[in-house]
């Protein structure tokens, strides 16, 4: 099975994902197929895609509720906690998952993971390696990680529930945060060649405060998710992104000749919030400590030049120009067989 990781989101930028180890997930041009299955698989389970943009949270939260049903994707309680970690979810229309990627900002190529009904904890996406180990943010407190990576974990399966049309499939999921250490098994430490058996859950720690459980009844909404900073306001970053941006929300663009005249820009210094009561702040932002949503789904790159540099100038323009935060959108297709009989 393999992982869907930010190096590999990084490769499909540029060109086709890499190849799969265990021949589960392929990568490919969503823009023929968005939504057809995993090397044509189609028994019930959970797919995974993962798409990579370098747009602001702005320009997805616009992308988002242009295709968004509304709605909690998780349960109340659950997508509260999630949103103070820096996790938020949402359902979309598989439908519209192409819509979706191209108002995000994002590349036709993708990440696929085919996970099925996967009855153990497996790894569903993982985030960038750290080496040094890293600190992110809890709810009231810093913790110190280790060398190693924040991943996302996942369980599905497929059950009977009664329904309008009598019994009718379900699929339930279940999703895990961990961090797993660098320290784990490798297959080049065991004996024999043959790796150790050992079971995902085990292989770090676990953020049980942040296990969540949801049902999927309907084979045409997806679950999106993705990493904003706890407080954010994603309808105010979408009129923000709207105002900027009017096609970029889904509206039309201006035709051939017309003349488009923005309003008066409000110049008004926004008030100080509680967090601030001097005001607008002075020098450089303070760096922050990310979340564990944002440490995992959220990295830093340098962009890359469209033309290799001619000069040593050219070269120190290049490497002067600032770092971009790269983002991953993570979609959760759910696979439901067509119906569901109960033996006698």
């Amino acid at each position: 099975m393999i992982a869907l990781t930010l190096a590999a989101l990084g490769a499909a930028l540029s060109s086709c994902a890499g190849p799969s180890r265990g021949g589960a997930g392929v990568a490919g041009d969503l823009r023929d197929a968005p939504v057809a299955p995993v090397a044509g698989r189609s028994e019930p389970g959970i797919e995974v895609l993962a798409w990579s943009t370098d747009a602001p949270l702005a320009t997805l939260a616009s992308a988002l509720r242009a295709v968004s049903r509304g709605g909690d994707a998780l349960p109340p309680d659950a997508a509260a906690l999630w949103a103070a970690h820096g996790l938020r979810a949402c359902r979309v229309p598989v439908s519209d998952l192409e819509r979706l990627r191209v108002l995000a900002g994002a590349p036709p190529r993708s990440v696929r993971n085919w996970l099925g009904q996967a009855l153990v904890w497996t790894e569903a996406v993982g985030g960038p390696e750290g080496p040094s180990g890293q600190t992110v943010a809890l709810e009231a407190e810093r913790l110190r990680l280790g060398p190693g990576r924040l991943r996302l974990l996942a369980r599905a399966w497929v059950v009977p529930e009664p329904g309008e049309r009598g019994v009718e499939p379900v699929l339930r999921v279940e999703l895990l945060p961990q961090h797993q250490d660098a320290a784990r098994p490798a297959a080049s430490d065991a004996l024999l060649g043959a790796p150790p058996s050992i079971a995902a859950a085990d292989q770090g720690q676990l953020f049980t405060r942040l296990w969540v459980r949801f049902s999927a009844g309907r084979a045409d909404e997806a679950v999106v998710l993705f990493a904003a900073p706890p407080g954010a306001d994603l309808e105010r970053l979408a009129d923000e992104a709207a105002r900027a941006d009017p096609s970029a929300a889904g509206g039309a663009a201006p035709g051939v000749g017309q003349v488009v005249r923005a309003g008066p820009r409000d110049e008004t210094p926004a008030p100080p919030t509680a967090g601030d009561p001097i005001g607008p702040r002075a020098g450089p932002p303070a760096a922050t400590i990310p979340t564990i949503g944002e440490a995992m789904l959220l990295s830093t790159v340098q962009p890359a030049s469209r033309s290799a540099p001619t000069s040593d100038s050219a070269a120190e323009r290049a490497a002067a120009r600032p770092p971009v935060t790269r983002r991953v959108i993570v979609v959760l297709v759910p696979r439901l067989p067509d119906g569901y009989t109960l033996l006698p």
